[in-house]
């Protein structure tokens, strides 16, 4: 299913199940070494919410990164679900649900990230005014481990037959 499509989708689905609050926010490029910061605040009607936050990573990449949910004197945020999505594969998902404590920070990490567009869906409900959630991803180039060539692998194979027939025929 093109990413397209699937991004119609969640629309209709935020349609009929009454989400409030909805934004699809562009935080540009990064490349690894690199920070992006994001997050939302509800000045306007609390309700739930489901935000998508797009971003292009230019290189292979790992990651960490957080969230802290800000709850103020006049409302609540409930962060319920961070998804990662990209390259038509969802990298993680987690259920935050059980995380309602004030100020409550929440992390994740993920590996192995080609280049591409990617969306950060973060969904939760909002009480009051004036709530909202920050939060940040860093990201450095992935660590890759070399593997050898079959050729490599051959000749060395051959360098060691050769040694022991030649050791062989000085025994003998």
């Amino acid at each position: 299913m093109t990413k397209k499509l699937r991004l119609a989708f969640a629309g209709l689905a935020l349609i009929g199940s009454g989400v409030v609050n909805a934004a699809i926010i562009d935080l540009g490029s990064v490349t690894a070494p690199g920070v992006l910061t994001y997050g939302n605040d509800w000045s306007r009607a609390p309700g739930t919410f489901v935000d998508q936050h797009q971003f292009n990573l230019t290189n292979a990449a790992d990651s960490y990164g957080g969230l802290l949910e800000l709850d103020w004197f006049l409302g609540n945020t409930n962060v319920y679900n961070i998804a990662l999505v990209g390259l038509d594969v969802t990298y993680f998902s987690i259920d935050t649900s059980p995380v309602s404590t004030l100020w409550q920070p929440i992390s994740y990490a993920f590996s192995g990230l080609a280049a591409g567009a990617y969306s950060l869906i973060v969904s939760g409900s909002a009480s009051g005014y004036y709530t909202g959630y920050a939060g940040a991803i860093s990201f450095w180039p992935s660590s890759s481990t070399s593997v050898p060539e079959p050729s490599t692998l051959a000749l060395l194979g051959f360098g060691l037959i050769a040694l022991g027939v030649m050791r062989r025929r000085l025994s003998a």
